[in-house]
């Protein structure tokens, strides 16, 4: 029953930690792509242990939490509940389950690249105060979303690889 709790406590840890951060993101426009991935951090905590239903857990309670404070913020809240809340999650399972890292990351440039139109279909996530550049990418999104997102996927995949790593180190201090 120790070993319950302690993935209880450490899932609801994340979520809150996830749940500020997004918060802070929904309220404030300039910090909202980083609170995708301080969020996406956050949520490593359990997965650090291999509690992967813990892990999912604190992923839904942060979309739903995130979405009733932000007052009913579904297009701040679609990128997370798409994409980043669940990547580190992937990752997970990915090492689990011993899945080639290659075919993985072409499973999930295509997941971002599929999420990016999504959002981009519906949210405002990539239009800015100009007009030129509004027609622009307007006009040539569906071409820069593969190109573009996938390059930037890469490194962002490797980024989170690495947040993991660093979050597995520090949780592997606490024993349960």
């Amino acid at each position: 029953m120790k070993g319950k709790s302690f993935e209880i406590a450490l899932s609801a840890v994340a979520c809150a930690l996830a749940v500020i951060f997004l918060v802070f993101g929904a309220y404030i426009p300039m910090f909202d792509l980083s609170a995708y991935m301080f969020s996406t951090i956050a949520l490593m905590l359990p997965l650090a242990k291999r509690f992967y239903m813990g892990g999912f857990m604190a992923y839904l309670a942060t979309a739903l939490l995130t979405l009733l404070i932000s007052g009913g913020n579904f297009v701040y809240v679609l990128p997370f509940a798409m994409f980043f809340g669940l990547h580190g999650l992937a990752n997970s399972l990915q090492l689990k389950y011993s899945i080639n890292k290659y075919l993985a990351l072409i499973i999930k440039i295509i997941w971002f690249d599929i999420s990016l139109a999504i959002m981009y279909k519906f949210t405002q996530l990539f239009m800015t105060d100009s007009d030129l550049v509004t027609e622009y990418i307007i006009k040539y999104i569906y071409i820069a979303i593969p190109l573009l997102g996938s390059a930037f996927f890469v490194f962002y995949d490797w980024l989170i690889m690495r947040a993991q790593n660093i979050v597995n180190i520090f949780v592997s201090r606490y024993k349960k």
